[in-house]
């Protein structure tokens, strides 16, 4: 027999056969089994013969029964191999032979109808292997149901799957008959490559047809069918409802347009669409200007500027939407003035920023210098090209715009005069009498007539100034000149500098006049003091200045030097009392002190004789 050919991609000559169930597996032949076929179509019998025996003929039997006591099945005869038995009615010119090889016992019923259904069995007949007895074999039974419903039509597929993951779709019907148009066609709606087989031998006869395809997040819910058609009429159908898992798609913040404004007090509610989620009811997070807010709603309230955004996030992935900006109008605020850091010195740029939050920004600066109008212009900056001292004031700044104007605190800006270097040279220590020379000075290299020196002291001196103009440098000096008494010692001595007669500078000194003890004098009412016997007093030298100071003290009495030396002595002995102070410049001495001691009158003429 010719083997059966397909031609076509879908159109097909089948002979319909169902096979439910696996192969019956004798020791001889194998069969199928729980065959199920359409009435008035036709069925293949699949049979291969394994028997290693010497098979002379085999003959297909219908609903069979065993006689025992004639040892033999008897049934209707539906096909012989050889011999002259008579084929059963209900089977003649149905039924023909389809196998290939001495091996292959397949048959073909053509024109089903009820009757034909039961149990079919194959009976060897031959010889046994070097033995000349004969030897008969019967198979198991496979059953045929003949019916208008025909075979099932199974599909294998999974509703459940993962987006951009590759999926194939499996629909089949064990059933082929050469004398009906049979096909498998799929309904679908996705984009997938289709391919259909056919089988046919002893083990199993189907036609199997595949839908390949990678599904998108679009795809889920989608329905996909396998049909059967028999005849141009479809017989069956098997379909599926996809489940494709994806991440959150096409998230959006329901808005008019992507910047909303408002006026400040108002609000807005941005509500997060999302189109697609599966798995569904994504967790919904928003942001401002990137950062993470604590609301996980749908649904989000602003009142704030910023730029918005919200992400939706399900266990396949995460989706975030386009930003929406939120503008709130208001009037400049938080308004401050902002300068250099440090000291800002006169004859340097200098900018003042006027630095504010506004929506929408300013319009117009107006600067302020001691609450005088100082500047009206578009730009936050103003800029001094070369600062002066007359510039140092309080300034304010107002900012302007369409919402309306606020002006900033006060800032004090302190100009300072950094002129040259004042120098003093001068000495502090000296000795008194001895001509002194102090000098003060400043070099500077510009031309400017207002600076002044002049000097803040107390001594009796001459003063001389004198202004140098060269190639090499400009200088201005004064000179003072001294002879320092004892009386000048401690007192300061100032050089100031002047310009625009502000002064700009000063450098002191404090006189260290070395001098000997000044003004020496024991401390007495009366250069005479008069004691009773018995009586005595404590004297005390006093020195006005001393430099180096604390002077030596010696007490003399009529002229004699008398010991301890102390500032206070205690005598009770008349005499003439005087104290001298002495220091490494020299001595001083005090005026003398007389003691005068009074006796009683009894112990003088007890004494006279």
């Amino acid at each position: 027999m010719k083997n059966i050919q397909v031609q076509g991609t879908w159109t097909f000559v089948f002979l319909m056969l169902l096979f439910k169930g696996v192969y019956n597996r004798g020791d001889q032949v194998k069969l199928g089994s729980n065959v199920i076929a359409w009435k008035g179509s036709c069925v293949i019998l699949p049979c291969e013969i394994n028997s290693s025996e010497d098979i002379h003929n085999y003959t297909w039997y219908h609903n069979s029964v065993y006689h025992e006591e004639e040892s033999n099945y008897k049934g209707a005869i539906v096909y012989q191999s050889k011999g002259n038995m008579e084929i059963d009615s209900s089977f003649k010119d149905r039924v023909e032979y389809r196998g290939k090889n001495n091996k292959d016992c397949t048959i073909l019923i053509s024109d089903l109808q009820s009757e034909h259904a039961g149990r079919y069995q194959i009976r060897l007949m031959g010889k046994k292997k070097g033995k000349n007895n004969d030897w008969k074999w019967m198979s198991t039974n496979m059953s045929l149901t003949v019916s208008d419903i025909g075979p099932d039509l199974k599909l294998d597929a999974s509703s459940e799957m993962e987006e951009n993951s590759s999926v194939t779709f499996t629909c089949s019907i064990d059933y082929s008959c050469p004398s009906n148009d049979l096909s498998l066609t799929w309904l679908q709606d996705v984009n997938g490559r289709v391919t259909t087989a056919i089988k046919n031998d002893t083990h199993k006869i189907s036609i199997t047809t595949t839908l390949t395809f990678v599904p998108t997040w679009k795809d889920n819910k989608k329905n996909i069918s396998c049909l059967l058609y028999r005849m141009n009429e479809m017989e069956g159908n098997e379909s599926i409802q996809l489940n494709v898992k994806h991440k959150p798609q096409n998230v959006t913040i329901i808005a008019k347009s992507p910047i909303i404004r408002l006026l400040e007090g108002q609000n807005v509610t941005l509500e997060c669409s999302v189109e697609s989620s599966n798995p569904p009811n994504p967790n919904i997070i928003w942001y401002k200007n990137g950062q993470k807010l604590d609301s996980e709603a749908y649904k989000k309230t602003v009142d704030e500027s910023g730029r918005y955004q919200c992400e939706a996030k399900n266990s396949m992935g995460t989706s975030k939407s386009e930003t929406v900006e939120i503008s709130v109008l208001h009037p400049p605020k938080h308004i401050t003035i902002q300068k250099p850091q440090g000291n800002i010195i006169e004859g340097f740029p200098v900018t003042l920023n006027c630095s504010t939050v506004a929506n929408p920004p300013v319009s117009r600066y107006i600067w302020y210098k001691n609450k005088m109008l100082f500047s009206n212009s578009t730009d936050s900056r103003y800029n001094f090209s070369k600062i002066t001292e007359n510039d140092s004031g309080f300034y304010e700044c107002e900012a302007s715009n369409s919402q309306g104007s606020n002006t900033s605190s006060r800032m004090y800006l302190d100009v300072k005069y950094i002129g040259p270097d004042l120098k003093l040279d001068a000495s502090s220590e000296m000795e008194e009498n001895s001509r002194v020379t102090f000098t003060c000075s400043i070099d500077y290299y510009c031309p400017v007539n207002d600076l002044s020196l002049t000097w803040l002291q107390d001594v009796n001196g001459t003063v001389t100034t004198n202004k140098k103009n060269d190639t090499h440098k400009i200088s201005l000096t004064t000179t003072l000149t001294f002879v320092p008494t004892w009386k000048d010692n401690k007192k300061n001595i100032s050089c100031l500098l002047y310009r625009k007669n502000e002064m700009k500078g000063c450098e002191s000194i404090q006189l260290n006049v070395k001098h000997v003890p000044q003004n020496v004098q024991i401390m007495a009412n009366i250069p005479t003091i008069r004691l009773l016997g018995g009586q005595h007093v404590t004297l005390e030298c006093s020195v006005e200045s001393s430099n180096p100071p604390n002077p030596n003290i010696i007490w003399y009495k009529n002229g004699q030097k008398l010991y301890p030396e102390a500032y206070k002595k205690t005598v009770d002995e008349p005499g003439q009392y005087h104290c001298e102070a002495k220091n490494s410049l020299g001595i001083r001495k005090s005026d003398t002190v007389e003691i005068s001691v009074l006796h009683h009158i009894r112990t003088y003429l007890e004494l006279t004789p």
